[in-house]
């Protein structure tokens, strides 16, 4: 209840980049792991689930390796439900862009903007994919990396070591729904 002010959020899911390979899922897809046992490195809510706590929720939002930064905004993520379902998002190809209240990834940031997002049944999680200009936010981490990919989908060939989710095996990403009271 303290992590951000005035607000109040539930965790929905929660996995180490160590364990990404358990979490290729995407939100369309009903998955749940270690419903009764909650813990940082290994857990989803079934579909559900997810769906009962976003019916009551107005926003959604990713952290990464909250249990050591708490929300310091630095690579994280936060949208509304209204501009922006993730249990409802399903594209394919290129991606599109969908508006976010908030994006940081390795302090590059931007508010109240659009940015590049993935998610395919049976294919890939949901994800910030940040290749080419496309959108308000993109293009711009780190043109050393190809193609990357951040807050879901980690192949290692894109993954960014500076980036809090992915900097490590313990590190983790964290899925919240939740609002503004």
């Amino acid at each position: 209840m303290t992590s951000e002010r005035n607000s109040a959020w539930t965790l929905v899911l929660s996995y180490s980049y160590g364990n990404v390979s358990n979490f290729r899922k995407s939100l369309i897809e009903s998955f749940s792991v270690d419903v009764d046992n909650p813990n940082w490195n290994h857990y989803r809510l079934p579909r559900k689930k997810m769906k009962t706590v976003m019916e009551i929720s107005t926003h959604w939002r990713i952290t990464c390796s909250f249990p050591v930064f708490g929300v310091d905004y630095i690579d994280y993520l936060r949208a509304s439900f209204i501009d922006f379902d993730p249990l409802g998002f399903h594209t394919s190809g290129d991606g599109v862009c969908k508006k976010v209240e908030v994006i940081n990834i390795r302090n590059y940031n931007c508010k109240n903007c659009t940015a590049l997002f993935k998610q395919e049944k049976l294919i890939e999680p949901l994800h910030y994919y940040d290749y080419e200009k496309l959108c308000y936010f993109g293009g711009m981490i780190d043109r050393n990396l190809n193609k990357n990919e951040y807050f879901g989908k980690y192949e290692i060939k894109r993954v960014d070591p500076l980036f809090r989710c992915t900097s490590g095996p313990k590190q983790t990403t964290n899925m919240w729904f939740g609002g503004y009271v």
